[in-house]
């Protein structure tokens, strides 16, 4: 988990697709994002959600799994990921993506 989250910064590429179009966050939460989720944050409003639902629950299985070890969930925390997850479970019409978060 180490690689993926320090060397190839995995965590923004993963929101990213699932952040499109969701928002705006409230300043509380912006404000404890990380720069990279930030950029993503305020370039997703003028962007479309990934279309298919069967990627979008395997994006959120994949922070999921980051999730299984301690150096994953301090990076989520750290990355505050957390409001992003809230707010698609929000709007998110399909069955196994609400499950899935």
């Amino acid at each position: 988990h180490e690689h993926l989250v320090k060397d190839l910064k995995i965590i923004p590429l993963l929101v990213e697709p699932l952040a499109a179009g969701l928002g705006p966050f409230s300043s509380a939460d912006t404000e404890k994002m990380s720069p990279d989720l930030l950029r993503i944050i305020s370039d997703s409003v003028t962007k479309k959600s990934e279309p298919d639902p069967e990627l979008r629950k395997l994006l959120v299985d994949a922070l999921f799994m980051l999730a299984a070890s301690r150096f994953g969930r301090d990076s989520l925390r750290a990355a505050h990921v957390y409001p992003v997850l809230r707010d698609l479970h929000k709007v998110d019409k399909d069955e196994a993506v609400q499950d899935a978060i």
